[in-house]
């Protein structure tokens, strides 16, 4: 048998082994205690810099739940903080109001979701649309709104509306001025 020097040790393995090791100790309770702390830092820095981007951030941890229990009032809130509120922080003004449109929405796809289970789940006759539409009865509903509503093309279709709109309202206020 020829050696091609390319034996591998016992060792070499185990090092290869501890990066995947590490990624599988990375449970989902340590991430949850990663984005808890960062809440809790970027709650100091809102509250003691007033800083739009502090607020812009837990705005969106609080509407999807990351590290802190979700609150929809409290995400709209801090959105509305990190709204432009100076010269100085107008590029703001695009993603808070794009945030806070998909706040919008989101909260009522929770709301509906919420009073769905809460009617009787697959079984209730209120709901035959629904199961019509969803077709195959195993895709759970949060798999089915994410797939069909929340996905790229969606939120494309919602962001150019929304400039579309405002692009509209501009010109509007600019007739009327003149």
């Amino acid at each position: 048998a020829k050696d091609t020097g390319t034996t591998t040790s016992p060792m070499d393995a185990e090092q290869q082994q501890q990066p995947q090791q590490q990624e599988e100790e990375y449970t989902s309770s340590s991430r949850q205690s990663d984005l808890a702390m960062a809440a809790h830092y970027f709650r100091q820095a809102a509250e003691r810099k007033n800083n739009p981007r502090a607020n812009f951030n837990l705005g969106f941890m609080y509407e999807w739940g990351l590290g802190v229990k979700q609150d929809f009032p409290l995400a709209k809130r801090h959105y509305d903080l990190a709204a432009p509120s100076s010269s100085y922080t107008k590029e703001a003004e695009v993603p808070v109001q794009i945030a806070l449109t998909i706040l919008s929405f989101h909260e009522k796809f929770v709301k509906f979701q919420m009073a769905y289970n809460v009617n009787g789940g697959d079984d209730d006759e209120g709901m035959a649309f629904f199961l019509f539409w969803r077709g195959n009865r195993t895709k759970s509903k949060r798999s089915i709104f994410v797939s069909h509503l929340l996905n790229w093309e969606s939120a494309m279709i919602l962001v150019l509306t929304w400039a579309l709109l405002k692009m509209f309202r501009r010109r509007q206020q600019q007739q009327q001025q003149q």
